[in-house]
């Protein structure tokens, strides 16, 4: 929280800023922040005045404007509201005020209180906070600054600062009780309250279990925070999106959800608009995940394709499922008693615990979800399970032991979504199982034992997405594809994943699957491999549907790529276009056009291609993401004109063992404007940029390098000194991260970090001096690396050094 405090500082005091947005989940710490801005010296000197106004969710314009009012000493109590207006207008249209406004909902028009901003008033600034982002940036805030839950030191230390001192005997459980908080202030503090004296082990072993145990009436927490968290979950504006938040749930404390298979659970469930297609459902539940993350009831998880639910919000969701049994990652050997598989039962979650068996019969005619995958152990299901559950229409199994599917099965008329993944043992699915499941919209068989399609798949009359292994199809002795009569000759099949990793015999199986697939004319998504460029060709010249443009996404993998997959950071993230191009020998026409729909390319192992210009960057300016490794006669990355990539966001080298540069200079203006994360690994190069090549990185916020021993410095000194002369270089950089570059002795002698929040060193002997000041101080949070590194650093301020030392974490 302190550093978010200099951040804030820093944002205050830069004359470039005039509106801050400040926002977060409910009981993050907003409010604190803010009210600790009237107590920095440095502010109170800076304007005349601080205002500070606590806006809440019934809100009007006369009740802020009278607070402002007040604190200037203005008395308009019996004036008209245009009168009002006016005085306040005047009062601050010539004062350098610091306006803060907490607990923001919804858009405050300042001219109609009186707020003089932008051209009316060049002196005063404005601090929001507010739980929606989209409030802030509705705002036209400039600087949005997002408070996140408390590290886990930082939420120990405000415990036992609330509690007291802790007996060494409690402090295991104490730990466990501070988990279960979140890491929210709000929380902690709520629970240290009641935990303030307590001396014996069983009070601190029942509260943990009431922590624990979020079904029950009281979940430990205070009514504040309970009531602080639902204002959020109340104010959604459609029970929709309600049950879409509510969903979520339904997964373990901490899990990272997948979000494509959270949408498609979405849609099973019915929660999406009814009967529309995949496409449409994918952009439907990526703005229902906007919204929800927009007003903090869901975060983003540190990978792209995934969010996360709050410990603390899942708590609240819970207590308000009533109708759900969820014991999802509790570690259960043994199910749930038949009792709480009570009849108006709606939700079922017991995914990634232990269960070995099953209740033979539990009456659940309501239920609509059921999640048991990753029972590692269940081995069966008793045949009669399913026979009361026929609403159920999102089925789970996945990472199942089981060998048969039970009878009972065929009752589940309404299901809509069966997920079968990595069920190793599982042969076949039962016959007439097609005839029966009539709803049944999603199949997903990958990683399952069985070794041909079976004809119940084609049966299933609305299937329209089948994920799938290619071990599943089958070449008869006459060399003949056999696959279900109707599955792939049908319009209706919008989804497909063939997932052919392992299976030796693909590269004769794939081109009969090609020949099947280019009829499909309703597919918009399709993740396929293509043994070689022939394959490729082949579908993109005969392909119906790849014909249209009205594709959701794709990830195409050309070539042999085993043993080429990437390592560490060094893949990318998932994008609805992803084209994988390994061990190429040429520049073929079929994958310049695929380029030009795709949003990431991975080109991997090339043996002749110089840089990417080979395959004409004009038709690259959708990519967003790109990865190049071990192609080994890769001299320059980017070389003249011959495109700029506009969109470009995400750049990742590794192992080009005859790159010179990553830029050919000279460097035409508006490349990679949009550039924000480089990863560099185990390249020859002596910098990464050179000082012109800086001017155009504007937006570049992540960079790593590692394992680059020729490399002496980031930024090019020599060119700094001919060109730059006097000049001071400015990076942008949020995040730096430099590992194994033993002969690195300059990071950037003329330049200043002055963004940087991360910087972590690891085996850089050589570096001794770093590009660190007071200007860094309101902005750095965090600083890694070795202790006798640190130790030996050169500083020209030995304050800076005593002031940065306790963001440090050495080894």
């Amino acid at each position: 929280m302190y550093y978010t405090l200099l951040r804030l500082q820093k944002c205050i005091c830069d004359d470039s800023v005039r509106i801050i947005g400040v926002w977060g989940m409910p009981g993050v710490g907003k409010t604190t922040l803010l009210e600790n801005l009237n107590n920095v010296p440095a502010l109170e000197s800076l304007f005349k005045i601080i205002i500070f106004v606590t806006v809440s969710q019934k809100w009007s314009p006369e009740e802020v404007r009278g607070k402002i009012a007040r604190r200037l000493g203005l008395d308009i109590e019996r004036e008209t509201v245009e009168t009002a207006r006016s005085m306040v207008f005047e009062k601050m249209k010539d004062m350098k005020y610091l306006l803060i406004l907490d607990d923001v909902w919804e858009k405050v028009n300042l001219h109609q209180i009186g707020v003089p901003m932008n051209n009316d008033n060049t002196k005063g600034k404005l601090v929001l906070a507010s739980r929606f982002l989209g409030v802030c940036q509705g705002m036209n805030t400039e600087e949005d600054i997002g408070v996140k839950p408390l590290k886990r030191q930082e939420a120990w230390e405000l415990f036992v600062e609330k509690v007291g001192e802790i007996p060494s005997d409690i402090e295991p459980v104490a730990k466990d009780v501070v988990d279960q908080c979140g890491n929210l202030p709000i929380a902690i503090l709520a629970v240290g309250g009641q935990l303030r004296g307590k001396q014996g082990i069983q009070i601190w072993n029942n509260k943990l279990k009431e922590l624990c145990s979020p079904s029950n009436t009281d979940i430990g927490l205070n009514d504040d925070v309970t009531k602080l968290l639902k204002l959020s979950y109340d104010y959604l504006p459609e029970e929709r999106l309600q049950r879409c938040f509510l969903y979520c749930a339904l997964f373990p404390v901490g899990h990272d959800i997948y979000v494509d298979y959270l949408i498609q659970c979405w849609k099973g469930e019915g929660l999406l608009t009814y009967n529309r297609s995949f496409a449409d459902a994918h952009n439907e539940g990526h703005t229902i995940l906007d919204k929800l993350i927009d007003c903090s009831l869901l975060v983003k998880s540190l990978r792209p394709e995934y969010v996360r639910m709050h410990e603390v919000s899942r708590h609240m969701a819970l207590k308000i499922m009533q109708q759900s049994l969820v014991k999802a990652g509790c570690g259960l050997t043994i199910p749930p008693e038949t009792t709480e598989w009570e009849e108006g039962i709606q939700k079922v979650s017991l995914m990634y615990n232990k269960l070995s068996d099953l209740p033979e019969q539990p009456n659940c005619n309501q239920l609509s979800t059921l999640f048991l995958q990753f029972n590692m152990e269940l081995k069966s299901i008793p045949d009669e399970f399913f026979l009361f559950m026929n609403c159920l229409r999102v089925l789970d199994l996945s990472e199942t032991q089981i060998c048969v599917l039970p009878k009972s099965l065929s009752n589940l008329s309404t299901l809509q979504d069966l997920y079968l993944e990595n069920c190793i043992h599982l042969t076949s699915l039962p016959a007439g199982v097609g005839e029966t499941l009539e709803k049944l919209e999603l199949l997903d068989i990958r990683g399952t034992g069985i070794r041909r399609l079976p004809n119940e798949i084609g049966a299933f009359p609305r299937l329209r997405c089948l994920h799938m292994s290619s071990t599943s199809f089958y070449i008869n002795i006459e060399g003949g594809l056999q696959i279900p009569r109707d599955l792939i000759r049908r319009d209706k099949l919008e989804e497909l994943i063939v997932d052919s990793e392992g299976d030796p015999a693909w590269d004769e199986k794939a081109q009969a699957v090609i020949d099947e697939l280019v009829k499909l004319t309703g597919l918009n998504a399709l993740r396929f491999i293509f043994p070689d460029v022939a394959c490729l060709e082949s579908f993109i010249k005969r392909s119906q549907s790849w014909r249209g443009q009205g594709w959701r996404s794709f990830q195409f993998d050309i070539g042999h790529h085993y043993g080429k997959q990437p390592d560490g950071g060094y893949s990318i993230g998932r994008r609805d276009g992803l084209l994988r191009f390994y061990g190429g020998i040429s520049i073929p026409q079929a994958v310049v056009q695929a380029i030009v729909r795709a949003d990431a390319f991975e080109l991997v192992a090339h043996s002749t291609a110089h840089g990417l210009s080979d395959f004409d960057m004009q038709n690259m300016n959708n990519l967003k993401s790109c990865r190049v490794q071990e192609c080994e006669k890769m001299r320059y990355i980017f070389e003249g004109d011959s495109g700029k990539l506009p969109s470009l966001e995400e750049l990742k080298l590794a192992k080009l063992l005859s790159l010179k540069d990553v830029w050919k200079v000279p460097v035409p203006s508006g490349v990679l404007m949009n550039l924000k994360i480089l990863h560099i690994r185990e390249c020859p190069l002596t910098k990464v940029f050179s000082a012109a090549v800086t001017q155009q990185l504007r937006k570049l916020q992540e960079l790593r390098v590692e394992s680059c021993v020729q490399m002496v410095g980031i930024i090019e000194e020599q060119e700094i000194v001919e060109e730059q002369a006097g000049c001071e270089i400015e990076l942008g950089l949020k995040i730096l991260i430099l590992v194994g570059l033993k002969n690195l002795a300059c990071i950037c002698k003329n330049g200043r970090l002055r963004s940087l929040e991360r910087l972590e060193v690891s085996g850089c002997p050589s570096l001794k001096e770093l590009p660190l000041g007071q200007y860094n101080l309101g902005s750095l949070v965090e600083i890694r690396g070795e202790r006798i590194w640190w130790e030996d650093l050169t500083w020209e301020n030995d304050k800076v050094k005593e002031r940065l030392q306790g963001r440090c974490y050495l080894a």
